[in-house]
């Protein structure tokens, strides 16, 4: 469903307007990760063995983490600690990112609480030492 607004913008010489394209869309999260990540000649990899909503960023970077270890288990002919370590990093991640979507896309009286102390946690890390306060949050809450 899309939107248009126009603005006008007056200077002293001439009006400008500006169109506005708003886009309202309604997806549906998943939140799935494969039993195993392979066997024999066939191995999965990123997206095709995790899902999850794209709420703290990590998506592309477990794919190419994902992508690492594979490398690696190629050149050690180790294709069990792949599995083993894969499955433990995002079905731990994919757990969390459930939930902390669902606090973010909660629309009730708790998800309102869980934003406003989100919010005061970023505010709070940011005075105390301002660099990569939001880097430190979501690193908290995907280790645990």
């Amino acid at each position: 469903m899309y939107g248009q607004k126009q603005n006008k913008i007056s200077t002293m010489k001439k009006s400008i307007f500006i169109l506005i394209i708003a886009s309202l869309c309604f997806t549906q999260n998943n939140f799935a990760q494969v039993d195993s990540y392979g066997c024999g000649n066939v191995w999965l990899a990123g997206d095709a063995a995790h899902v999850h909503s794209p709420v703290g960023g990590r998506g592309m970077n477990m794919g190419i983490a994902d992508g690492l270890r594979f490398s690696q288990a190629v050149i050690d002919c180790d294709f069990k600690t792949y599995q083993t370590i894969c499955h433990n990093i995002s079905q731990s991640w994919v757990t969390k990112n459930k939930i902390f979507t669902q606090i973010m896309s909660d629309k009730n009286i708790k998800g309102k609480i869980g934003r406003k102390a989100i919010r005061l946690i970023f505010s709070l890390l940011s005075k105390l030492n301002p660099e990569h306060a939001a880097q430190r949050v979501f690193s908290a809450i995907a280790i645990g």
